[in-house]
C-alpha cells in the first residue's frame, strides 16, 4: 500500500487507487479522519494507491506553503485517475464544513466511482443523501469502515470494460480552431478530455482509440489499456520520423505506454451478444460486410447506414460505452429511416 500526498505528483495507472475525499481540517488543532482510514486500509489489507488530499507536513489552510492552483489541479487529476472515490462527510460547521466537498460530491457523481459515507446526524447532509441514493440506489454508510470496506470490494469485484473514442487531438491547436471545439483553449480541450475519459475509464479497462490522437505523451495522464488504430495523422508522423516503419513507430508507441497499435483496421468480437464490429479510422475504409466504428470526420455525421461515428465530438467529449454502440446498431440498423441518411 503506498500513500500519495499533494506533494507527490506521479499516478501508477497500473496499481488500483483509491482517493479520500471528504472534508479536511483548516487548522492543525483539528484532527484529520484520514489516519485512521489508513489504518482501517492497512487491517484490510489493500495492496494499492491511497491518494490523500493532504499535505505531508501536516500543514492546512494558510500555513499550507503550496499554490492553490497546484491543489486544485492535483486533486482534480487524482480525483478523476482514482479507482474508487471514497467521500466520508464527517461535517462539523464550525471546523470542517466541507464547502469543497459538496461540489466534488456533485461534480464526480456520475463517474460511477463514489462509495458515500457519513456519520449519523451529520448535518446538512439531505442534498448529498438524495442525490447518491437516485444516482447509485444505495443508502449511505454509517460509518468509516464500512464505507472503506465497500471500497475495496468494489475494487476486487470491478469487471473491465470495453470503451471507444477516436480524433482527441490532445495539443493540437488546427483542430480546436477548425472544428470549433467549445474550448477557449488547448490546455482547457486537453484538460477537459482527460478529465472526462478518467472519470469513467478505470484502470483495467480497455479502450479502442481509432487514430488522431494528438499529443501521443498524453497517454500517460490517461486510464485504461489503450489500444491505438492508426489515424492520418499517426500515418503521416510514422512517415516523416520513422521512415515509414510500422514496426519501429509501433514499439515507440509501446514504449510511451500504448498497450497496442494497429496499423490497419481491427475485427472484434463481442461477448454478448455474440458479433464482431469492424474498427477503422476513416469511414471510407470500413467493412462492408461488418458494423463498424470510425472516426476521422469529427461531429460532421454521427452515424451512416454502416456504422456509428465515435469520435470524441460526437460524444461531447466522453468516450463511448458497448452499451452505447449496440444502442446506436440496433436504432440504425432496425429504426432510423431514410430522413437519417439522406
Amino acid at each position: 500500500m503506498a500513500l500519495k500526498y499533494y506533494e507527490d505528483n506521479i499516478i501508477d495507472k497500473n496499481r488500483k487507487s483509491i482517493f479520500l475525499a471528504g472534508p479536511t481540517p483548516r487548522t492543525k488543532d483539528i484532527k484529520s479522519w484520514r489516519p485512521l482510514a489508513i489504518k482501517i486500509l492497512r487491517k484490510l489489507k489493500f495492496d494499492g494507491d491511497i491518494y490523500i488530499p493532504e499535505s505531508k507536513s501536516g500543514m492546512y489552510g494558510k500555513d499550507l506553503k503550496l499554490d492553490f492552483k497546484y491543489i486544485f489541479d492535483w486533486e482534480l487529476e487524482h480525483l478523476s485517475r482514482a479507482d474508487a472515490i471514497c467521500f466520508w462527510i464527517p461535517r462539523e460547521l464550525n471546523t470542517m464544513p466541507a464547502f469543497t466537498t459538496n461540489v466534488e460530491f456533485g461534480y464526480h457523481i456520475k463517474s460511477r466511482k463514489i462509495i458515500y459515507g457519513r456519520p449519523e446526524n451529520t448535518p446538512e447532509t439531505r442534498y448529498l443523501d438524495c442525490l447518491y441514493e437516485k444516482e447509485y440506489e444505495q443508502r449511505p454508510c454509517k460509518s468509516l469502515e464500512e464505507t472503506l470496506k465497500k471500497c475495496v470490494n468494489n475494487l476486487t469485484n470491478n469487471s473491465k470494460k470495453t470503451f471507444f473514442t477516436s480524433d482527441t487531438h490532445f495539443s493540437q491547436i488546427r483542430t480546436l480552431k477548425y472544428f470549433r471545439r467549445p474550448f477557449k483553449n488547448v490546455q482547457e480541450m486537453n484538460q477537459t478530455i482527460v478529465c472526462n475519459w478518467n472519470k469513467i475509464v478505470n484502470k483495467n479497462d480497455l479502450i479502442y482509440h481509432l487514430g488522431d490522437f494528438g499529443d501521443l505523451k498524453f497517454v500517460e495522464k490517461l486510464n485504461g489499456n489503450i489500444i491505438l488504430i492508426l489515424g492520418n495523422y499517426e500515418i503521416k508522423d510514422m512517415k516523416e520520423n520513422f521512415n515509414n516503419n510500422f514496426k519501429e513507430y509501433k514499439k515507440y508507441l509501446i514504449s510511451l505506454g500504448f498497450k497496442d497499435v494497429i496499423k490497419k483496421g481491427k475485427i472484434i468480437t463481442l461477448s454478448n451478444p455474440k458479433e464482431k464490429i469492424y474498427l477503422t479510422h476513416r469511414p471510407t475504409d470500413c467493412n462492408e460486410t461488418l458494423f463498424n466504428l470510425f472516426g476521422h470526420i469529427h461531429n460532421l455525421c454521427k452515424v451512416k447506414k454502416f456504422g456509428l461515428n465515435v469520435g470524441t465530438d460526437c460524444f461531447n467529449y466522453l468516450p463511448v460505452s458497448i452499451e452505447e454502440v449496440l444502442f446506436f446498431k440496433q436504432a440504425i440498423e432496425k429504426y432510423y429511416d431514410q430522413d437519417v441518411f439522406v
